[in-house]
């Protein structure tokens, strides 16, 4: 009967000890704005691949789906000991980078600084805050739908 309350000490201190050990998981807020006018895009589904390198973002490693609200925020949970880098798609728009598909972000910046994509189609700029990521569309052209 003594062992009983031995195996209980021992198993909690091992629940205890495991989660002491795991990883907080961090949550990074996106944006997603219009570049025409500085604007959200609001419930839009946005496409983020991840991965612990760029090359296994270009591999798409990983894949989460998320929707915009109202104010074209999502928000993405991860843990950034196995995420290090991130890259978002804007469902039926175009990004204002150049070469998105080779640009992916760090995670540990947009964590610590906040981190604001390029946007080379307009001078529409925002300023940013540790945890956020904004990002930024425009409508696809007729010939950029017909590529796809």
């Amino acid at each position: 009967m003594k062992r009983i309350p031995c195996f209980a000490a021992l198993f909690l201190s091992f629940l205890v000890g495991s989660a002491a050990a795991q990883t907080a998981l961090h949550v990074i807020a996106i944006k997603a704005l219009d570049r025409r006018n500085g604007k959200p895009i609001k419930g839009t589904h946005l496409l983020v691949f991840a991965g612990e390198t760029a090359e296994q973002v270009r591999q798409h490693a990983q894949r989460f789906d998320l929707q915009t609200d109202q104010h074209g925020d999502a928000e993405l949970t991860l843990n950034p000991d196995l995420v290090k880098f991130v890259q978002v798609w804007v469902d039926g728009k175009t990004l204002c980078q150049s070469g998105p598909n080779h640009l992916s972000f760090g995670v540990a910046k947009i964590i610590a600084e906040g981190l604001l994509a390029p946007n080379t189609c307009s001078d529409t700029r925002r300023s940013t805050e540790p945890g956020k990521l904004l990002i930024f569309a425009r409508p696809a052209t007729f010939a950029e739908k017909m590529r796809h």
